[in-house]
């Protein structure tokens, strides 16, 4: 777990200290703790057009941003955020260990189920891009399991609530996860309504989780139309995502009843988005099942927690929901670990071993049970895992990628000549001072309550305007990299240079700094 978190930690460092990382959505959220850090609340700019707000509870509802402010004061900076989160996603290797050790494994074999987490190429991915926190949900909903286990209820209930506090849509998690408890424990549930037993918490807590789950999404969900209630009407499809299932025709993925009313009275649009890149959503998949040799099929009542991004994945036409290098996946993980436990527990494999996986260069001893294959022989378990990391590495790096981002690889991700002289273009411009800029710009200089960017959207003259009636007065710096992102830099220099007032403050390769009403010398950085 160290040595993953550590690994994690410099990756992700150098990815931002390198302008690899973005304002969607590293940027956001360092600006959320820059200023809950000094008493702005949860304030942000860079969806003025979606959000007037400007508050990102409306967005997205996380209370978990205040557990990780206390260590975030301590080194305001994003660097900061993606060390939190690569320390928790290497958590999640724990309750694993735990929960298989609480299963009758031996601690050897616990081991190396948590090794195979370390080395799971989804969980690899949903570190990859960014801070999110989404992966937290992997390690909160594990330790959920365990305390489940072990009948630690206030642990449980603590677990449940950071995953709850991710964002507003943990809740569905929460709330297949409180089905599954039903489900594995429907014997205790009858006993309940047989004949009620105040102390048989396994038959009624099942059903309060799920009207947890529920009333807090309602509850959440209200809240954040209280505090964003009028939404800029040609942005509304953007806030409610409703390009993602543009081939299904749903507006809004977080009411399931238009969904609902597709597979009653129109299902041949069902049909049609499963089939969408089915290649991509198949292979995406099966770096999930493949590297555990298939075995949470075997427990595949423990994916029912996994229903609602199963859905999201087989339903959507968006690729981030079906591509390895997202947070995305966080969503999965953690189920996909308790089936494989659960299936390879002590009893837990009555079947014979099938045809495929009785290896003839396994020892003699070792045959006869997937579990003694996979589990006493760490070298093929590690060897399969390491194969599905190294392959999908290897063909985006020399740009065929099928199932990862494009960006899994940068060519940039060592610091340089480029990356210091535009670093050097950042200490031109004072801590307080206001400044926009391009996405991969933004996050460092987010660490300031006045800090812009670029829109994503188009139209994008029409969402800066949006944008620019929050701010008072001129943006006293623009700073951009036609290089690297040359349409957001043809905008800038539209929007801000052409029209005048701003002056060349620092020059350094094709990155430049304009000040507004600037009089002096121009710094020209070699890069």
């Amino acid at each position: 777990m160290a040595v993953y978190a550590f690994l994690y930690s410099v990756i992700s460092s150098l990815k931002y200290l390198t302008f690899n990382t973005f304002a969607w959505d590293l940027g956001i959220y360092n600006q959320v703790m820059y200023s809950l850090v000094n008493g702005h609340g949860f304030h942000y700019t860079v969806e003025y057009f979606i959000n007037p707000s400007g508050n990102y509870m409306a967005q997205h509802f996380a209370p978990d941003l205040l557990l990780i402010a206390p260590i975030y004061a301590l080194y305001p900076s994003p660097i900061t955020l993606l060390v939190i989160q690569s320390i928790v996603v290497a958590l999640g290797a724990y309750p694993i260990w735990l929960i298989a050790r609480a299963r009758g494994f031996t601690p050897r074999s616990s081991a190396m189920l948590s090794w195979a987490y370390l080395l799971f190429t989804p969980v690899w991915g949903a570190n990859w891009y960014d801070f999110h926190l989404e992966t937290f949900l992997i390690a909160a909903m594990l330790f959920a399991v365990y305390f489940w286990m072990k009948h630690r209820w206030i642990l449980f209930w603590a677990s449940l609530c950071v995953a709850l506090f991710t964002e507003e849509s943990a809740a569905f998690f929460v709330i297949f996860f409180g089905i599954t408890l039903v489900l594995t424990n429907l014997n205790a549930l009858l006993r309940v309504f047989r004949r009620p037993v105040r102390f048989l918490v396994e038959g009624w807590m099942p059903l309060v989780v799920v009207v947890v789950g529920t009333i807090y999404f309602v509850g959440v969900r209200a809240v954040q139309h209280a505090l964003n209630p009028v939404i800029p009407a040609p942005f509304l499809g953007v806030y409610e995502a409703s390009s993602n299932w543009s081939i299904l025709g749903i507006s809004n993925p977080l009411d399931p009843l238009p969904l609902l009313g597709l597979f009653v009275h129109d299902p041949g649009r069902i049909w049609e988005a499963l089939i969408f890149a089915f290649p991509a959503k198949f292979l995406y998949l099966a770096f999930f099942f493949v590297p555990l040799l298939l075995t949470p099929l075997r427990r595949i009542w423990w994916l029912i927690p996994g229903v609602p991004w199963f859905v999201a994945i087989l339903l959507s036409n968006y690729p981030p929901y079906y591509t390895l290098g997202y947070q995305y996946s966080s969503f999965l993980i953690p189920w996909f670990f308790v089936a494989t436990i659960r299936a390879l527990e002590p009893g837990g494999l009555s079947w014979k071993t099938p045809q495929f996986l009785q290896l003839r260069w396994v020892p003699r001893r070792l045959r006869g049970s997937p579990q003694r294959i996979v589990l006493a022989t760490p070298t093929f378990f590690i060897l399969v895992t390491l194969l599905l990391v190294a392959v999908p590495t290897a063909s985006t790096a020399v740009g065929s990628g099928p199932g990862f981002q494009p960006s899994l690889v940068y060519p940039t991700m060592i610091p340089g000549e480029r990356s210091s002289g535009i670093w050097t273009l950042i200490g031109l411009i004072p801590p307080s001072a206001s400044v926009v800029t391009q996405e991969n710009l933004f996050p460092a200089v987010s660490s300031r309550e006045d800090a812009y960017v670029v829109p994503y959207v188009s139209p994008q003259s029409e969402a800066w305007a949006l944008d620019a009636s929050h701010i008072h007065g001129p943006i006293q710096f623009v700073l951009f990299d036609p290089a690297s992102e040359p349409g957001s830099s043809m905008f800038l220099n539209d929007t801000f240079i052409a029209p005048g007032g701003y002056e060349l403050r620092g020059q350094a390769g094709s990155a430049v700094l304009y000040e507004w009403d600037y009089h002096g010398t121009v710094s020209v950085i070699s890069a």
